[in-house]
């Protein structure tokens, strides 16, 4: 039998994970509370159990609402990300999701289908991404990590993907300089019946883009082939 999923659960001022943790104890998870990201950031670096899922509490306030996307980057551990709200706009989960976050739960949503987004976080957390040449491969002027979920420039910038960047740029990888469709990004990245719209796929190449491009208007690693799809050139300079 699997062990509990061990989520490391980060509280803030105005929304403690008390609640949380109830919640996620009750539906058989293994929650570890944190107040706030530095008892996060000790919680992770100080070889305790292995944590499967991050998860932040937050309102949409202005003032906390930025900070929870640097929640990965001030941690530094390539996590599945999680933001939990008492309520959000389709506007603000899209900005969330458009900022880091893997996935974005508020409490409108239905008990069943809250569990059931972070248990296949877990699952996808569990399994590394597929391989196709070694954990960490070249792209260009950075250097992918794919257990890490990190791109490391040349010149030292470090880039932190979502999961679900990590798993379309490894799709990518698979076939390097070929022409991809949507269709064909979708099945590869393993997202399944999560995105029944393949212009889902553009969103997040333009995403990875972002990343990875020195002037995403002028695009040399990820190119698009109207009509076609999207290819790789990993071995362009950038």
């Amino acid at each position: 039998m699997a062990e509990p999923a061990r989520v490391l659960l980060i509280g803030t001022s105005s929304a403690p994970p008390g609640r949380w943790a109830a919640h996620l104890r009750a539906a058989g998870f293994d929650p570890c509370p944190a107040d706030g990201l530095e008892d996060a950031a000790v919680a992770l670096a100080g070889g305790g159990p292995a944590v499967d899922l991050l998860l932040v509490t937050a309102p949409w306030s202005a003032t906390e609402a930025a900070v929870w996307p640097d929640a990965r980057h001030l941690i530094g551990s390539g996590l599945p990300l999680v933001l939990c709200a008492a309520s959000s706009t389709p506007a603000q989960r899209a900005g969330a999701l458009d900022n880091g976050a893997d996935e974005v739960l508020d409490e409108a949503m239905p008990a069943i289908e809250r569990l059931a987004r972070l248990r296949r976080l877990v699952r996808r957390a569990r399994h590394a991404l597929p391989s196709p040449r070694r954990e960490a491969d070249r792209v260009g002027p950075w250097r992918f990590d794919r257990l890490r979920r990190t791109l490391q420039h040349d010149d030292g910038r470090q880039q932190v993907l979502t999961e679900a960047e990590a798993r379309l740029l490894n799709a990518l990888m698979l076939r390097p300089n070929e022409v991809m469709s949507r269709e064909q990004l979708l099945q590869l990245s393993g997202d399944g019946l999560a995105d029944l719209f393949d212009r889902s796929i553009d969103s997040r190449i333009s995403r990875l883009r972002r990343k990875l491009e020195p002037g995403p208007g002028q695009p040399e690693l990820l190119r698009t082939v109207w009509g076609r799809g999207y290819r790789l050139l990993p071995d362009t300079a950038g």
